[in-house]
């Protein structure tokens, strides 16, 4: 890959993850408006949306670390994967008990772990990239 494109790729996919996380951000903003208004179906909608982001998310976030060589992929997948189980475990609850009063950190708590704390060597690995090009 010439040194053009690596750069444009890294740019493209390091603005990609970053748009992603502030969409994923905003709906979280929404869905803890809707629980504090106690608007159930609200709160459902922005569950189903919330759950689309995400696994669009994951799954492209996965493709530009592919696509860019990420050799920590597999960790980052499983690291992935155990979020999202988490997460389905998380909304399973709530459907069987309701939307309890720390439901919404237990959220927060979960995604943070994918949005900040998995990506942060992503991260540095695109930087790496991005002073070798």
């Amino acid at each position: 890959m010439t040194a053009f494109h690596m750069n444009a790729s890294l740019m493209i996919g390091h603005t990609q993850i970053d748009a992603e996380h502030e969409h994923i951000l905003l709906l979280l903003d929404q869905f803890a408006n809707c629980l504090k208004t106690d608007d159930k179906e609200g709160c459902a909608e922005k569950l189903g949306e919330l759950t689309e982001a995400l696994d669009s998310h994951l799954e492209s976030e996965e493709k530009i670390m592919t696509g860019l060589g990420y050799p920590d992929i597999d960790n980052h997948r499983a690291q992935h994967q155990r979020a999202r189980l988490k997460y389905l475990a998380l909304i399973k609850k709530s459907q069987r008990d309701g939307f309890t009063s720390s439901f919404a950190d237990d959220l927060i708590a979960i995604l943070s772990q994918d949005l900040i704390f998995a990506d942060m060597d992503f991260k540095a690995y695109l930087k790496k990239l991005a002073c070798q090009g």
